[in-house]
C-alpha cells in the first residue's frame, strides 16, 4: 500500500550483511525514518542507496478539544486541549486502518466559535485558519470613538502564553486597511493574531484569529524513472513515474510535468501515474505544493529509444 518494503526476516546473531547492505530502524507502517511521534519502529534491511532519508509524515500530533474531539482552535479553552497522535491516512488507506484499529484524526474545528465581530474592531485578512507565508499583509478595522492607538500582536500555539507586538503603535483609524506587516521568516506552526484598540479611557477591544504558518517547502524525489535511464520503445509503450512527496504540514498539490508539459496532478499518495511513451529525450518534473503556496520540486532526464 505504501510501497514495496524489504522483508522483515532478519538474519541469525553473528551473520555480517554482505557489501552493499544495511539494516536500519525505520518507522511502521511508513517504512520512513523515525520520528518523535512514531510509536512503533521496526528493523528493515537495504541495498545501499535505497534505505528511506525522509522522516515519517503519517503520524501527526493533534491538538483537539478533549470533550468534543474536534480539532482545538483559539478559543477552545485551554483546560480541554489535549494533544494526540493520530495516523494520517491517505483515502485509499482508511479502510485498512479502520481495519486495523486506526482511528482517523478530527478534521473539523472544534464548534466553539469567536464572539461576533465587532464592526469597529476586526482582522480581514488573513482569514481565520488560513495558511500563511512569507511576508503576511494583516488588514482590518481599528476604528470607534475615543480611539487611542492599535496595536497588532502574535503568541504561538492555540493559547499563547507570550505575545510579540508586530510593528508599533498606530494612532490612525484603519478602515478595512492594512493594520501591520507580518515577517514570518523561521516560523512554522499555529500562530494567533490579535488586534489590540486601545480607547482614550484605557478600555480595550480585542480580535483574534488563528492561522498556521508554513515556510517549509515540501520534499520532493523521483523514485521512477531513474536518472538517465534508457527506455526500449518496443517494450516501454507506458512510462510508470513514482515519487515520493512529503510535508510538514499539509500538501494541496503533486503535478507531473514532461518536457515542461502538464501530464497528470495527484492530491493524494500514492505519488505515481503512467505516461504514453515517445520516442526520445525527456524530461520529468515533480512538482509539490503545500496550502500555504510553499513549492519543491525534483528533475530527472531519461530516454526513450
Amino acid at each position: 500500500m505504501y510501497g514495496k518494503k524489504p522483508s522483515r526476516a532478519m538474519p541469525p546473531d553473528g551473520w555480517d550483511p554482505p557489501a552493499g547492505i544495511t539494516s536500519l530502524d525505520v518507522c511502521d507502517p511508513s517504512g520512513l525514518l523515525p520520528t518523535r511521534d512514531c510509536p512503533t519502529t521496526v528493523r528493515e534491511v537495504f541495498t545501499d542507496g535505497s534505505q528511506p532519508t525522509q522522516p515519517d509524515t503519517l503520524y501527526r500530533v493533534y491538538e483537539i478539544n478533549r470533550e468534543t474531539g474536534f480539532l482545538a482552535t483559539v478559543f477552545t479553552p485551554p483546560q480541554l486541549v489535549e494533544q494526540r497522535v493520530y495516523l494520517t491516512i491517505p483515502p485509499e488507506g482508511r479502510a485498512w486502518a479502520e481495519a486495523n484499529g486506526f482511528a482517523a484524526p478530527p478534521n473539523t474545528y472544534d464548534a466553539i466559535q469567536p464572539l461576533p465581530v465587532n464592526p469597529q474592531v476586526y482582522v480581514s485578512s488573513p482569514a481565520m485558519f488560513a495558511d500563511v507565508r512569507g511576508v503576511v499583509e494583516i488588514t482590518g478595522t481599528a476604528a470607534g470613538e475615543n480611539l487611542d492607538y492599535f496595536r497588532i500582536l502574535v503568541g504561538q500555539g492555540l493559547n499563547p502564553q507570550a505575545w510579540t507586538q508586530i510593528g508599533s503603535d498606530s494612532r490612525s483609524l484603519a478602515l478595512d486597511g492594512q493594520l501591520a506587516r507580518w515577517d514570518t521568516a523561521g516560523l512554522d506552526g499555529l500562530y494567533a493574531v490579535q488586534l489590540q484598540v486601545v480607547r482614550a479611557d484605557q478600555l480595550v477591544d480585542t480580535a483574534v484569529i488563528q492561522v498556521t504558518v508554513d515556510n517549509t517547502a515540501p520534499q520532493v524525489s523521483i523514485l521512477s524513472p531513474q536518472d538517465g535511464l534508457e527506455l526500449d520503445y518496443a517494450s516501454n509503450r507506458q512510462v510508470a513515474f513514482q515519487a515520493q512527496v512529503s510535508d510538514n504540514l499539509s500538501l494541496a498539490a503533486v503535478e507531473f510535468y514532461v518536457d515542461g508539459e502538464l501530464v497528470g496532478s495527484l492530491e493524494d499518495s500514492p505519488f505515481g501515474l503512467s505516461w504514453n511513451a515517445r520516442r526520445g529525450e525527456h524530461t520529468l518534473r515533480v512538482a509539490a505544493r503545500d496550502r500555504a503556496g510553499n513549492e519543491g520540486e525534483a528533475t530527472v532526464q531519461f530516454n526513450v529509444k
